[in-house]
This record gives structure tokens, C-alpha cells and sequence, in this order.
């Protein structure tokens, strides 16, 4: 297996069965739990040198076993494709699994990154032993709160892709995050090309809504109060699609929260493993 080293996480490559290279790496030894991306837009090598994201991944695999990857077209992942689509991040799922030799684990989506997880906790029943998602819709980035200003920055991506990065990553973190929002521009050109976020226009398949009622593991809806980017309403209404999943609010910054607090917010349908207590009361997230 061809990896590349960085820090103490070996950026390892496997390959999907309809041959693309993906890039992942893992950190901690405990319960597994496979992470989406955290900020949206990914580069798994960027992301450990940028202080927040590599305190957040430090404090999960205190008791976690954290496996991150690119997706197909990202970050260090092959290039080549274009577009997106639900069932392709689904596959990338499954080809880092295998490579990761874990059968079953705690699956994690985040922003327009959920729908993916949430199809593939429906139609990988038995592989997903909890499924998280962060502040998100069943429809990922369509549940925009502010989708005017949203389309406005979008219609940067043809015309100049460096005044769209900044603004993007305002947008994201909030303006007045200053060199932390500039840090996060330089991650999000370095996680695509202008050519491949522009070939989302022609084909974009990523809406979760299909699958809410399919999904059959313990789930965790995870959401900020008054968060600018995705209403109440659309987290809410992602709860109330999936059978007994479970919503909570929790404070902005998701390295407050303990590790085993992720999954011990849901009901464990089976004994937790050796690594990873869960008790028997809902958690109680801070800021909550």
C-alpha cells in the first residue's frame, strides 16, 4: 500500500473497484468512527496542519479510532472526476473501509457531506453501528439559510476563483475570523479545481431525502443554535425523517465535545467494545 507521511497520520491510498484513488489516513485506537470531511471541502494532508481541525482529530482519537479520506475528485484523491454524486462517496466509503479493515463502524457526516452518509447507513444496513451528522439538511448544502448570498458567491467560481475562496471561507467561519478564514481559502483551493467545482453545475446527485426512512441504526443529528448556514427547520425535519434518531444542540466548536460524548448521545443497539464506555444516559453536551 503506497502512503506518504505527515506528522503522525500516514496518508495511505487504496483504490475503488471502478478505479479511482482515494486518499485516507487514521489516527487512535479505539471504537472506529469514519469522518466526512468537518469543513465542507477537503484536503485530509492541509487539514493536520491547520491548529483547529488537528486539536478537533487530537481529542476525538483520544478514545476514538478516526479514519478520514478525500472523496473522489478532492483533496489528495484522484482528480479526474467530475461532478458528484451520492452513491460515489458511497463507494469511496466502502473502498476506505475495506482498506481500513473494519467491518462495522461509527459513521460521521458533516455539512454537505451528510446525505452521502445518510445513504449509505440505509443501504448498508449492518455496517453502520451510529450515524452523526453536523450541522446539516437531508439535502447537504441546499439547506442553506442564506441562499442569496450563497448563489452570489457562487457566481465567483467562473469569474474569479481566489475572491470566491475568501468569501467562501467567511461565509463558512464567520468574518471576522481574520488569518483563520485566509488559512481556510488556501485549504479549500488546495481541495479542488476550479474546473471541478464548476462541473457540479452539470451533475449533482446529493439529496438524502430518499433514504431518511431507510436508515436503521441509532442516529445523532448534531446542530448549533442560531447557526447561519442551515435553519432550525431543515435540522429538525432531517430528525424527524429518520426512525428514532435523535437531535442535539451543542456548541459551536465540535473539539468541546468529548469523544465518547458522540456516541454515547445514541442508544447502542449492541455491547460497546473494550475501547469505548457508553453509559446509559443520554450525554449532556456542553452549551446544551
Amino acid at each position: 500500500m503506497l502512503f506518504l507521511r505527515h506528522g503522525h497520520a500516514p496518508i495511505q491510498y487504496t483504490k475503488t473497484e471502478d478505479g479511482f484513488n482515494i486518499a485516507w489516513w487514521e489516527m487512535g485506537n479505539g471504537y472506529p468512527l469514519l469522518l466526512t470531511s468537518p469543513v465542507n471541502f477537503t484536503h485530509v494532508e492541509i487539514e493536520l496542519r491547520i491548529s483547529p481541525l488537528k486539536r478537533r482529530y487530537d481529542r476525538l482519537a483520544e478514545s476514538l479510532r478516526i479514519i478520514r479520506f478525500d472523496g473522489r475528485g478532492w483533496g489528495l484523491s484522484d482528480r479526474r472526476a467530475r461532478g458528484y454524486d451520492l452513491e460515489w462517496t458511497c463507494t469511496d466509503i466502502d473502498t476506505v473501509a475495506a482498506a481500513a479493515n473494519i467491518d462495522t463502524f461509527a459513521l460521521f457526516g458533516f455539512f454537505g457531506w451528510a446525505p452521502s452518509t445518510i445513504g449509505y447507513a440505509a443501504t448498508r444496513p449492518g455496517r453502520v453501528s451510529h450515524l452523526l451528522t453536523w450541522v446539516t439538511g437531508a439535502q447537504g448544502n441546499d439547506a442553506w439559510v442564506n441562499r442569496g448570498q450563497m448563489n452570489v458567491i457562487r457566481a465567483l467560481t467562473c469569474k474569479d476563483w481566489d475572491l470566491y475562496t475568501e468569501n467562501m471561507a467567511h461565509v463558512l467561519l464567520g468574518w471576522g475570523r481574520g488569518e483563520v478564514a485566509h488559512e481556510f481559502a488556501n485549504l479549500i483551493r488546495a481541495s479542488m479545481s476550479q474546473e471541478f467545482i464548476l462541473s457540479w453545475r452539470d451533475h449533482a446527485v446529493n439529496d438524502g431525502t430518499p433514504y431518511l426512512g431507510q436508515v436503521r441504526c441509532p442516529a445523532l443529528i448534531l446542530h448549533t443554535r442560531d447557526n447561519p448556514l442551515v435553519s432550525i427547520d431543515d435540522a429538525t425535519a432531517l430528525a424527524a425523517g429518520i426512525p428514532g434518531a435523535r437531535r442535539k444542540w451543542t456548541v459551536e466548536e465540535l473539539q468541546f465535545l468529548a469523544p465518547n460524548s458522540l456516541l454515547a448521545g445514541v442508544p447502542n443497539p449492541a455491547p460497546p467494545p473494550p475501547e469505548l464506555e457508553v453509559p446509559g444516559r443520554p450525554v449532556q453536551v456542553a452549551g446544551a
